[in-house]
């Protein structure tokens, strides 16, 4: 499963918090996010795991992480605001994607 590390911000819970709980709606945090669904993980102080997804819990504040895996989401997300592109972030439907509607698959372009 492969996983870049994010700056995001919770926009909404969806489970209660535990007593001791730091976590604020609209704080920016670091975590590590699925490439394959946008799931980010993240744990507070006191140990309670938390999942978060972009673009529906959370929002997305900066990509940290550089390398392929980083600049693969990259080029989705331009593809997501410029192409009306509603697929996942895989290789292989990005590709398709990019072929049907003759774009350049090109995830070095950040």
């Amino acid at each position: 499963m492969k996983t870049i590390e994010i700056i995001f911000k919770p926009t909404k819970l969806l489970d209660s918090r535990k007593y001791g709980s730091t976590l604020e709606l609209g704080q920016e945090l670091v975590g590590n996010m699925q490439l394959s669904n946008s799931c980010v993980s993240w744990e507070d102080c006191n140990g309670q795991q938390w999942a978060f997804w972009i673009g529906d819990t959370a929002e997305l504040v900066e990509i940290k992480s550089r390398g392929e895996e980083a600049d693969l989401y990259r080029f989705f997300l331009e593809l997501k605001e410029n192409y009306e592109y509603w697929g996942f972030c895989t290789i292989t439907e990005i590709k398709d994607f990019c072929r049907r509607n003759k774009i350049e698959f090109n995830v070095t372009k950040v």
